[in-house]
Protein backbone atom coordinates (compact mmCIF):
# COMPACT_ATOMS: atom_id res chain seq x y z
CA UNK A 1 0.00 0.00 0.00
CA UNK A 2 2.57 2.79 1.30
CA UNK A 3 4.94 1.34 -2.02
CA UNK A 4 1.97 2.41 -4.53
CA UNK A 5 1.16 5.44 -2.80
CA UNK A 6 5.21 6.29 -3.14
CA UNK A 7 5.56 5.48 -6.52
CA UNK A 8 1.54 7.45 -7.87
CA UNK A 9 3.08 10.23 -5.16
CA UNK A 10 6.68 10.12 -7.64
CA UNK A 11 4.21 10.15 -10.56
CA UNK A 12 2.22 13.15 -10.11
CA UNK A 13 5.26 15.20 -8.80
CA UNK A 14 7.11 14.01 -12.28
CA UNK A 15 3.76 15.54 -14.40
CA UNK A 16 3.18 18.39 -11.78
CA UNK A 17 6.88 19.46 -12.80
CA UNK A 18 6.40 18.71 -16.72
CA UNK A 19 2.76 20.89 -16.92
CA UNK A 20 4.42 23.41 -14.89
CA UNK A 21 8.06 23.54 -16.73
CA UNK A 22 5.14 23.94 -20.20
CA UNK A 23 3.29 25.92 -18.96
CA UNK A 24 5.95 28.47 -18.12
CA UNK A 25 7.07 28.20 -21.65
CA UNK A 26 3.36 28.56 -22.91
CA UNK A 27 2.78 32.18 -24.17
CA UNK A 28 -1.13 31.74 -23.66
CA UNK A 29 -2.48 32.12 -20.49
CA UNK A 30 -5.90 30.98 -21.75
CA UNK A 31 -4.51 27.42 -21.96
CA UNK A 32 -3.41 27.62 -18.19
CA UNK A 33 -6.54 28.69 -16.99
CA UNK A 34 -8.47 25.89 -19.35
CA UNK A 35 -6.74 22.95 -17.59
CA UNK A 36 -7.13 24.60 -13.94
CA UNK A 37 -11.08 25.08 -14.42
CA UNK A 38 -11.45 21.45 -15.81
CA UNK A 39 -9.17 20.50 -12.84
CA UNK A 40 -11.42 22.01 -10.73
CA UNK A 41 -14.22 20.81 -11.96
CA UNK A 42 -13.40 17.28 -11.71
CA UNK A 43 -11.65 17.54 -7.87
CA UNK A 44 -15.21 19.24 -7.31
CA UNK A 45 -16.94 16.32 -8.97
CA UNK A 46 -14.86 13.98 -7.03
CA UNK A 47 -15.27 15.62 -3.01
CA UNK A 48 -19.69 15.91 -3.95
CA UNK A 49 -19.18 11.84 -4.96
CA UNK A 50 -20.63 12.64 -8.62
CA UNK A 51 -19.60 9.70 -10.61
CA UNK A 52 -20.10 11.47 -14.13
CA UNK A 53 -16.92 10.76 -15.40
CA UNK A 54 -17.84 8.67 -18.97
CA UNK A 55 -15.50 11.70 -20.76
CA UNK A 56 -13.09 11.26 -18.54
CA UNK A 57 -12.86 7.65 -18.50
CA UNK A 58 -13.19 7.90 -22.49
CA UNK A 59 -10.16 10.22 -22.81
CA UNK A 60 -8.61 7.77 -20.84
CA UNK A 61 -8.98 4.60 -22.54
CA UNK A 62 -8.12 6.06 -25.75
CA UNK A 63 -4.71 5.36 -24.79
CA UNK A 64 -1.30 7.10 -26.10
CA UNK A 65 -1.18 7.01 -29.99
CA UNK A 66 -4.88 7.61 -30.37
CA UNK A 67 -4.94 10.40 -27.87
CA UNK A 68 -2.21 11.98 -29.55
CA UNK A 69 -3.69 11.36 -33.15
CA UNK A 70 -6.77 13.21 -32.26
CA UNK A 71 -5.20 15.70 -30.46
CA UNK A 72 -2.68 16.15 -33.64
CA UNK A 73 -5.70 16.21 -35.92
CA UNK A 74 -7.40 19.09 -33.56
CA UNK A 75 -4.64 21.35 -33.59
CA UNK A 76 -2.70 20.64 -37.33
CA UNK A 77 -5.41 19.25 -39.15
CA UNK A 78 -2.67 16.82 -40.41
CA UNK A 79 -3.22 13.57 -42.63
CA UNK A 80 -3.61 10.12 -41.12
CA UNK A 81 -0.20 9.11 -42.21
CA UNK A 82 1.73 12.14 -41.83
CA UNK A 83 0.05 11.56 -37.96
CA UNK A 84 1.19 7.94 -37.52
CA UNK A 85 5.03 9.31 -38.44
CA UNK A 86 5.02 12.34 -35.87
CA UNK A 87 3.84 9.80 -33.04
CA UNK A 88 6.79 7.53 -34.48
CA UNK A 89 8.88 10.15 -33.96
CA UNK A 90 7.96 11.95 -30.96
CA UNK A 91 6.97 8.21 -28.63
CA UNK A 92 10.17 6.46 -29.82
CA UNK A 93 12.56 9.41 -30.44
CA UNK A 94 13.37 8.02 -34.15
CA UNK A 95 14.77 9.18 -36.33
CA UNK A 96 17.94 9.21 -33.99
CA UNK A 97 18.73 12.93 -34.96
CA UNK A 98 15.30 14.31 -32.91
CA UNK A 99 16.06 14.92 -29.27
CA UNK A 100 13.67 12.66 -27.18
CA UNK A 101 13.40 15.67 -24.35
CA UNK A 102 12.31 17.79 -27.31
CA UNK A 103 10.09 15.52 -28.11
CA UNK A 104 8.19 15.29 -25.09
CA UNK A 105 7.57 19.13 -24.73
CA UNK A 106 6.24 18.90 -27.62
CA UNK A 107 3.89 16.15 -26.93
CA UNK A 108 2.70 18.48 -23.72
CA UNK A 109 2.63 21.33 -25.88
CA UNK A 110 0.14 19.75 -28.54
CA UNK A 111 -1.60 18.05 -25.55
CA UNK A 112 -2.42 21.36 -24.33
CA UNK A 113 -3.41 22.93 -27.33
CA UNK A 114 -6.07 20.37 -28.32
CA UNK A 115 -9.20 20.26 -26.21
CA UNK A 116 -9.12 16.71 -26.02
CA UNK A 117 -5.17 16.61 -24.64
CA UNK A 118 -6.54 19.44 -22.17
CA UNK A 119 -9.19 17.13 -20.90
CA UNK A 120 -6.52 14.24 -20.51
CA UNK A 121 -4.05 16.60 -18.59
CA UNK A 122 -7.19 18.30 -16.67
CA UNK A 123 -8.39 14.73 -14.88
CA UNK A 124 -4.94 13.23 -14.31
CA UNK A 125 -4.24 16.62 -12.93
CA UNK A 126 -7.32 15.90 -10.73
CA UNK A 127 -6.24 12.48 -9.93
CA UNK A 128 -2.76 13.78 -8.44
CA UNK A 129 -4.78 16.20 -6.53
CA UNK A 130 -7.33 13.48 -4.88
CA UNK A 131 -3.92 11.31 -4.09
CA UNK A 132 -2.17 13.69 -2.77
CA UNK A 133 -4.99 14.69 -0.30
CA UNK A 134 -5.39 11.01 0.73
CA UNK A 135 -2.10 10.39 1.21
CA UNK A 136 -1.86 13.00 3.38
CA UNK A 137 -4.95 12.42 5.29
CA UNK A 138 -3.18 9.04 6.38
CA UNK A 139 0.11 10.75 7.15
CA UNK A 140 -1.91 12.37 9.77
CA UNK A 141 -3.54 9.14 11.41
Amino acid sequence: MKKNIAIGILAVLAIVFLYRWQSAEMSSVSHKKKVAQLSEIIVGQMKTGQENFEWQENVRKMGTEKLLKKSLKEVSGQKEEDIKIEIQKRLLGYPREINVAESRRDLIRILLQSPTGQIYLASFMAEAKETIRIYEEESKR
